[in-house]
Parts: structure tokens; C-alpha cells; sequence
């Protein structure tokens, strides 16, 4: 079974994957400075591996900042 961590870590991961400046909640993680289709698969994996949700296309598409993202992995263990 796939370990649940608390989504706040989400923050901090996205930062250390994405973009090495702090990253708050509602930060657009689409508009993050080298967005592009490749940290987008690796923002996937660092989801699924931490949390242990797969999210798809259209969750991403779905979502703007952070909290929507966490949003999501709330609404995926309820």
C-alpha cells in the first residue's frame, strides 16, 4: 500500500522538482518559470509516488494552483 503524506508537502516537493524558489499554495504551478511538458510528467510521478494517486489529464487540466492540486488528492482518499 502506498504511503499518504500530508498534502502541505506538496508545496515543497513541486518547489524542489520544479523551480528553486519557495512556492505557496496558491502559486499558478502551470506559469512556474521552465514549465514545460517534461516537469509536468515529473510533477505526475512525485504525485503518484508520494501520494499514491494517479491524477489525470483532465485533473490537470482542472487545476491552476497548488491548493487545487491538493484539492484533488484530498477528494482521491475521501
Amino acid at each position: 500500500m502506498k504511503r499518504k503524506k500530508n498534502t502541505a508537502s506538496l508545496i515543497e516537493l513541486t518547489a524542489s522538482k520544479l523551480d528553486p524558489k519557495r512556492l505557496d499554495s496558491e502559486s499558478l504551478f502551470k506559469e512556474v518559470i521552465e514549465w514545460n511538458s517534461i516537469n509536468s510528467l515529473v510533477l505526475s510521478v512525485v504525485i503518484e509516488s508520494e501520494y499514491g494517486v494517479l491524477l489525470e489529464k483532465e485533473d490537470y487540466n482542472n487545476a491552476n494552483t497548488i491548493s487545487d492540486l491538493e484539492d484533488i488528492i484530498r477528494k482521491m482518499y475521501s
